[in-house]
């Protein structure tokens, strides 16, 4: 895998990449990195360009300090295509990374051939869950370093992933927390910040005009979305991965490559 950038906006957006064939991009979850593609990258180059970014504010990749919106994130997109040389990209993500790429499908379409939408639901969060990401956003601004971890722990152990995952993948879930640790600090309240400017767009699922892979872990407490999602998107086809919580590319890495795989080799075999 190699390592690069791309300027967009003025911004640099870090990124791996493996592979050669047609493009395939994809993104990660609120507080997570392009790192949690490495397990599916292999498989998925043997026939595909893959580029994993990272969000700004994440990892690598520069961030406004005046903040974000999901529509600036989700008109990115087609310039990260032109970046990368190409006219149009498979597009998808986990959680944060499938919601922005649902609905760069929809403002985009000529710019993206088919969508992967792992564990993302079409919604707007809740009252609920958006004060807790604002009081996330604080601790991880200006927490010490062990109230930090300690809020990290419990998002990983009660949210991000399936019953005891983390107790029985020990060091994963160590390489998990350390990188959420390492973005910077600066960045924190905007990152937590972002989900606000949701607008929900379950009305518009039936728009979605191209080949559609919907992913959920059937673990994940809104795993409910999956088949109400491929009844609603017209050419859609649900994988619920057995054993995974929220972040499914962890919990069940090969499942989640072997999904993926399978899906774009459909769309070569539709495309001959």
């Amino acid at each position: 895998m190699t390592h690069g950038t791309l300027d967009i906006d003025g911004l640099a957006w870090a990124y791996l990449e493996a592979g050669s064939g047609p493009l395939l991009m994809l993104f990660h979850g609120t507080l997570s990195g392009k790192e949690v593609f490495v397990d599916q990258m292999p498989r998925l180059a043997k026939r595909h360009r893959v580029v994993a970014f990272d969000w700004p504010g994440h990892g690598g990749t520069e961030f406004d300090p005046e903040g974000w919106t999901v529509e600036q994130l989700v008109d990115a997109i087609p310039k990260l295509i032109d970046g990368l040389g190409e006219q149009s990209a498979v597009i998808g993500g986990v959680s944060q990374g499938g919601a922005i790429t649902m609905r760069a499908a929809l403002r985009h379409p000529d710019r993206v051939d088919a969508l992967v939408a792992m564990s993302a639901g079409p919604d707007r969060p809740g009252p609920e869950a958006l004060a807790t990401m604002t009081s996330l956003g604080d601790v991880l601004a200006d927490g010490t370093d062990s109230e930090r971890r300690a809020a990290l722990d419990r998002l990983q152990r009660q949210w991000f992933h399936a019953p005891g995952w983390a107790d029985a993948h020990p060091e994963v879930a160590q390489r998990e927390l350390d990188l959420m640790l390492s973005h910077p600090r600066a960045a924190m309240r905007c990152v937590t910040a972002l989900p606000s400017t949701y607008v929900s767009i379950e009305d518009q699922l039936g728009e979605i005009a191209c080949p559609t892979l919907i992913v959920w872990g059937e673990d994940d407490v809104r795993a409910s979305w999956g088949p109400r999602m491929a009844a609603m998107v017209p050419d859609a086809r649900l994988r619920t991965l057995a054993g995974a919580g929220h972040h499914v590319t962890l919990d069940a890495p090969e499942p989640t490559a072997e999904a993926i795989a399978e899906f774009l080799d459909e769309l070569e075999e539709r495309r001959r």
